[in-house]
Parts: structure tokens; C-alpha cells; sequence
């Protein structure tokens, strides 16, 4: 039975989604859910997500949010075999690490340069962008000696990086002086299935960041 998978491909969370369950074979009944057309505050997804956010699943009945949340329950439930998720105590806990920083800081700062100037029609604050190279620093100095973001394994942490990185490039913000980043994420690029997912959907969220800023 196949996964529903409700959200949109301009969304990162969702492609973190959809690259993850591309790497373990698993192919979404997509719902779409726009969130420029207000599909996720209309009642009948609301009441599968309190939240209305995006991405949200239904499998067999059972309803669960949040990207990471979601990445770690398919791998648990469809993609054991996978090595996505570490046996290893310490190399899980590394992997946890980075998805919270991905969450709390990385795609947080994103967030706060360039998609609350759209959500909240305000400028961005601004420290945003320093706020932003020093998540990105951070970032680069955590991929220091190593092939992945959490070790030399790719883990389903690396879905999650795949697809902020991508819109951050999207949107114009330069990882060239992350050497480390760029190293990463063109492995990334040319290992991951679906990319051509995750590459169109971050253009069309980038075009709207950009054309947004530039006002």
C-alpha cells in the first residue's frame, strides 16, 4: 500500500521527504496541498494536521507530521536495510544531532532571511544574513574531515541538508566559500534519486524568495 504523502514539491520539508523515500524505494501517493492557495488551513487537512503544515502522511490509517519525524518512520518501518539510520548508538546520536541543527538553526535562519519577509510582509531583521553565514559556517566546520553530515555515511540527515541547502542556493545565497558544503552537496546531487524533484522544486520556491527580496 502506498504512502499519502500530502504537500508540494516548493516546500523543503516535503522534498526532504520525497528524497528519502526515493532512496528507499517507497513511492508517495502525492496529495497536493498549496500553501500559496491556503490548501493547509482548509478544514479537512487540519483535522489530519493540527499544525496544517506540510509534509504530513497516512499510512494505513495512521497520520503523522513533521519531516524528520516522518523520514525516521519510513526508514524504520520500510527502509531497515538501508543503513539510513546508524545501528551504532553514538553514530545515531551524531545523526540526531544534526537533524536538530538543521532544524533549529540552518533552516531556521533560512527561514528568517528569506521566507518570513514573504509570510509576514515585513523586511527581514537585520541581522538575518550574518545570522545565516554563521549557521552555514557552523555547518561547513561540522563537515570538516568527513564525506556526510553526520559522519562518513550518508544518514537521512543528509535529506533533510539536501533539500535547505538547495533552496538557500535557489534563492541566491553563495555556498562557494563553504568548501565544505559545496564538496557535500555535489556528492549529494550526483548520489541521491529524485533530485530532479528536489532541483525543481527549490527553483520555484527560490523565484518567489527572490522576487519577494528584490522588493
Amino acid at each position: 500500500m502506498a504512502v499519502d504523502l500530502y504537500g508540494i514539491d516548493y516546500s523543503p520539508p516535503c522534498r526532504a521527504v520525497l528524497l528519502l523515500m526515493a532512496a528507499i524505494n517507497l513511492t508517495p501517493n502525492m496529495k497536493e496541498i498549496d500553501l500559496m492557495a491556503g490548501d493547509h488551513m482548509k478544514p479537512d487537512f487540519t483535522q489530519l494536521s493540527p499544525q496544517h503544515t506540510v509534509p504530513t502522511i497516512v499510512d494505513n490509517g495512521f497520520t503523522l507530521t513533521e519531516s524528520r519525524a516522518i523520514m525516521k518512520y519510513l526508514v524504520e518501518k520500510y527502509g531497515k536495510d538501508s543503513g539510513l539510520i546508524p545501528e551504532n548508538v553514538e553514530e545515531r546520536a551524531v545523526m540526531n544531532q544534526m537533524l536538530d541543527f538543521d532544524l533549529g538553526t540552518v533552516y531556521q535562519k533560512l527561514l528568517e532571511l528569506y521566507m518570513y519577509p514573504i509570510k509576514y510582509k515585513n523586511p527581514a531583521m537585520p541581522q538575518a544574513a550574518a545570522n545565516l553565514d554563521n549557521a552555514m559556517l557552523t555547518l561547513d566546520l561540522f563537515l570538516e574531515g568527513q564525506d556526510w553530515v553526520a559522519g562518513n555515511k550518508m544518514t537521512l540527515a543528509d535529506f533533510s541538508y539536501a533539500a535547505t541547502i538547495a533552496t538557500a542556493t535557489a534563492a541566491g545565497y553563495d555556498i562557494t566559500p563553504y568548501k565544505n558544503i559545496q564538496n557535500w552537496y555535489n556528492k549529494a546531487k550526483s548520489t541521491m534519486k529524485g533530485w530532479d524533484v528536489n532541483e525543481g522544486g527549490a527553483a520555484k520556491i527560490g523565484g518567489i524568495m527572490k522576487s519577494m527580496k528584490s522588493r
